[in-house]
């Protein structure tokens, strides 16, 4: 019986030990080089299984490929770029391993292709690395971003669009809601999912159109861009009051 107490209160002391889960980090060290473009595979031992990918805080400022996990592969593959390159040791992205199984010693890269800000596409020498450490809880919302509105013959035949990117130095963006409201503030109700770039119908022409960035912490930011038809319509709705008030105000008059 007391050896039946011991392996409980070994189980209940240890349990949380044994559950930890592992994180990486994946950096870059660029040597001489000054480079734009990224992409690699990370392949991984069999018998890891991320729960997470954090591209928060990355060099990479704009995914070409996000960083995604195969399960069956045991990949993680990604390709990016940074418009006016970088150079220097940098954070790439990071991920967390439940099953605490994994070292850096055991993961390894293929496949790695960077290439110079040299406005020609110079293949680059980079080395890239494994850093165990825990990924810090993220607090911040997403920076402030701009939407912009534009038409192109050449997307979405012509028809308006919105296109907008946010960036986040904790978890990484997670996704980006939408909502349009004619003069109040949107709802939760109001949001839906979106991608950029972003058809405008026309119903949505005369309306704010409101973008919400949400990072993988939950952590949003929110910005807003009318469209481009909001202040033709707002004149409209001025004139169409006026007119009914000076209606008003003459029966009133014929009336009293």
């Amino acid at each position: 019986m007391k050896k039946f107490y011991l392996s409980l209160l070994a189980v209940f002391f240890f349990a949380p030990l044994f559950a930890s889960a592992a994180t990486f980090t994946i950096k870059i060290d660029t040597g001489a080089s000054s480079i734009n473009t990224l992409e690699a595979t990370i392949n991984l031992p069999k018998n890891v299984s991320v729960t997470s990918i954090n591209d928060g805080g990355s060099v990479l400022l704009i995914w070409i490929k996000p960083p995604t996990y195969d399960a069956n592969a045991h990949t993680i593959t990604f390709a990016g770029l940074t418009p006016g390159g970088f150079q220097g040791v940098f954070s790439l992205l990071s991920f967390s391993d439940d099953t605490n199984s994994a070292d850096a010693s055991s993961i390894s890269f293929a496949g790695v292709t960077a290439l110079q800000n040299d406005g020609k596409g110079t293949p680059a020498p980079v080395h890239l690395s494994v850093v165990s450490g825990e990924i810090p809880t993220d607090t911040t919302p997403p920076e402030a971003f701009a939407p912009s509105i534009g038409e192109s013959p050449d997307i979405f035949n012509g028809q308006f669009f919105a296109t907008f990117l946010a960036q986040d130095k904790g978890t990484g963006i997670s996704h980006y809601d939408v909502a349009y409201t004619q003069f109040f503030s949107p709802t939760e109700s109001d949001w839906q999912q979106a991608e950029s770039p972003l058809l405008l119908n026309s119903h949505v022409l005369s309306k704010k159109i409101f973008i919400r960035a949400v990072d993988q912490a939950g952590n949003v930011r929110v910005e807003s861009i009318v469209g481009p038809h909001y202040y033709q319509t707002l004149i409209l709705w001025f004139i169409i009051i006026v007119f009914f008030t000076c209606v008003l105000f003459y029966i009133a008059r014929r009336l009293f």
